[in-house]
């Protein structure tokens, strides 16, 4: 209907046909805002706001070809109607005749702020978002293009930005004409905290908050109290602890405490708060910005009507793993007798065969009587080198989900100083480890063993081979296979440690040393596939695929795959090595760029940016955001990152050409 009513518009000649088209396009908008009403699920709310705004600017550029209109800046407010209750104001700033997008923000302000405070006179707290609508064009081409904001205060560069971002990412589109600027504005909730909310089972079960139950308001100050002065007993009465009006300064702080108050209290008492939220999980909704001496964790619970502050008193993952060491010392260190029947012991002197190896023994084998040391219970006859190998491990593994990438920086900072032991490491560089290992000192036997705490990254360990892992370990770890090959000079050790560099299966014979290059070679892709299946994962092939290949070896590994299985690639660009883009029928763009975050290259860069990128040998920049640490102190760095470049420093490009040649080639200039 929209564009029924932009084409009939630009066929209108006279003030009649004007009026008619005008009552059509009042009554098609007076229908939507009545879907708005009853929430209608054809349109979302936004889409059906923003075509309403688009109907009244096009209302607006009609008019004047028909009716004179006296001066001013050109622009219009129109209030929309909504169905959401905690929608206090939804309205569009109509433009006319601006065509800088700048100057119609500076002007659209002046209407916005007003409309903004007469809010406020209403409400105390407000919440604000725009949506700047436009209309752009590529030769015959048109799209209507919203920039929303967040719900926070406007910013009118927020807007600019995103418009600048969207002329240059979409190559060939410019700014036609500035439709409307849309204003919504919502009731906001503020976090707000009374004192007589039950915790949920699972937090009040881990014992590790303390919920001072009070009468007032005042939880939040209770719960600091119970931390700077803690109880031993009885530790949720208040009767346990000092009034808090004793010990902490609350002027002008208003109970019950809200976030924005937090930064006041904590400049008034010299002490940081951080507060936690249980969403999915325990997530931070307001971190202090450095820690003080005196810190406090706070945990915020909520229900319908309140919400309840209280104290997070156990929340030291390094204490909690000592105090699981110690356990499982005491429990490993304490002597348990033997359950030994006079049935086993007919058993035992009758006994054949090693329970533990499973080999006979031998008429000068020492027996011994393998019992479990933790229970007592008697396992069988074992040789005695068997039963001496065949120990309880005092390595207790902690199995964390991606601890490479960024766990690892604030664990083994804390363990590391937390109590005695050294530190084991299975690392790739400085920063980035796979595994590594705290000896806990306090646990050390007579036999000088101690508890160990292994962490490490199941998802390394997951998806690499054996080989990989092992190519982590330096020379000194490989015992194991030391001992197996015990025969070796250690010129010859090294020779069978390193990579494998020599291509053994292809070089049988001596003549081959000779050749260059395979002699008459072809690309015959399904016939070497069909012939040697055994060498191909073609598991994801489709079932009736036109190649008539069977679906097998599916995740083995070594095996060659066809990653488009079977479908045509009908456009490849190679910008250099690691950056290049490829369109596969009836599929999406496959863009790679090195170094490049996956979001960024999913919204702001086009399979046609690579092509410009070559055609017109122009590098791109984006801007994105990374997570980077030194000395495994973690930070969020800001970096304008060249996305796309044309200059190919791995190979020689031919001058006027996209051909590229080895570097050394008889061609290179």
């Amino acid at each position: 209907m929209e564009r029924d009513f932009i084409e009939q518009a630009t066929l209108l000649s006279t003030r009649e046909e004007y009026a008619a088209w005008e009552q059509r396009c009042d009554e098609f908008i007076e229908s939507l805002e009545e879907q708005s009403r009853i929430k209608r699920p054809r349109l979302s709310i936004g889409n059906r706001q923003s075509v309403i705004a688009r109907l009244e600017s096009l209302k607006d550029s009609v008019r004047g070809r028909f009716v004179h209109v006296g001066a001013g800046y050109g622009l219009r407010w129109r209030e929309i109607e909504t169905a959401f209750e905690s929608c206090i104001l939804t309205g569009a700033v109509i433009n006319s005749n601006h065509i800088d997008p700048h100057r119609f923000l500076e002007d659209a302000s002046e209407i916005v702020l007003e409309r903004v405070q007469c809010v406020l006179q209403r409400y105390d707290s407000i919440k604000i978002n725009t949506v700047f609508n436009d209309e752009f064009m590529a030769g015959d081409k048109r799209a209507n293009k919203s920039i929303a904001t967040r719900n926070y205060e406007i910013y009118r560069c927020t807007d600019q930005r995103s418009l600048e971002e969207f002329q240059e990412r979409d190559s060939g589109w410019a700014l036609s004409r500035i439709l409307n600027l849309t204003v919504n504005a919502n009731k906001l909730n503020p976090l707000r905290a009374g004192c007589r909310i039950k915790l949920p089972e699972e937090i009040k079960n881990k014992k590790a908050v303390i919920n001072v139950r009070s009468m007032d308001n005042a939880c939040f100050s209770w719960s600091v109290v119970a931390a700077l002065h803690p109880a031993e007993s009885h530790t949720y009465r208040t009767s346990s602890y000092p009034h808090y009006s004793l010990v902490l300064n609350l002027t002008g702080i208003e109970f019950p405490m809200t976030l924005s108050q937090i930064k006041k209290f904590e400049n008034l008492n010299d002490i940081t708060i951080n507060v936690y939220a249980i969403e999915e999980g325990i997530v931070p909704i307001r971190l202090a910005d450095q820690k003080r001496s005196k810190h406090v964790n706070l945990l915020y619970v909520e229900d319908d009507i309140a919400g309840h502050f209280v104290l997070i008193n156990n929340n030291n993952f390094a204490d909690e793993l000592k105090n699981l060491a110690h356990s499982v010392q005491s429990v490993i260190s304490t002597n348990v007798p033997m359950d030994f029947s006079p049935d086993d012991w007919r058993k035992f002197n009758s006994a054949t065969h090693c329970h533990v190896c499973e080999k006979p023994f031998a008429k000068d084998d020492k027996r011994a009587r393998d019992h479990c040391h933790l229970t007592g219970r008697y396992r069988g006859p074992a040789h005695s080198n068997c039963n001496l190998n065949y120990k309880d491990s005092r390595c207790i593994p902690v199995v964390f989900h991606n601890l490479t990438g960024y766990d690892a920086h604030f664990i083994i900072k804390e363990i590391a100083t937390a109590y005695k032991g050294n530190i084991d490491l299975l690392p790739i560089t400085k920063e980035k480890y796979i595994s590594f290992t705290k000896h806990v000192d306090d646990t050390i036997d007579d036999k000088k063993n101690c508890i160990q705490l292994r962490f490490i990254d199941s998802y390394r360990f997951l998806a690499s081979s054996l080989d990989k892992l092992a190519s982590f370990l330096s020379k000194g770890k490989l015992r194991v296979l030391r001992r197996e090959f015990s025969h070796l000079s250690e010129e010859n050790f090294n020779l069978l440690t390193r990579k494998g560099v020599f291509p053994y299966e292809y070089i049988d014979c001596s003549e081959k040393l000779n050749r260059a290059c395979y002699a008459d070679f072809r690309w015959v892709d399904a016939v070497i596939i069909k012939r040697d299946i055994d060498r191909f994962d073609t598991s994801d092939y489709s079932v009736d695929n036109p190649y008539h290949i069977p679906l097998v070896n599916k995740k083995v590994p070594g095996l060659m795959k066809d990653e488009n299985n079977g479908a045509i690639m009908t456009e490849f660009v190679g910008l250099r090595a690691k950056m290049y883009a490829l369109r596969v029928q009836g599929k999406k763009d496959t863009k790679k760029a090195k170094g490049v975050k996956s979001n960024v290259m999913a919204r702001s860069i086009t399979f046609d940016d690579y092509t410009r990128c070559l055609n017109d040998a122009i590098e791109m920049t984006r801007r994105q955001l990374c997570i980077r640490s030194k000395l495994h102190e973690v930070y969020t760095i800001s970096e304008t990152k060249i996305a796309l470049s044309p200059h190919d420093d791995k190979r020689y490009i031919v001058s006027g050409s996209t051909d590229t040649l080895p570097w050394g080639h008889y061609r290179c200039k």
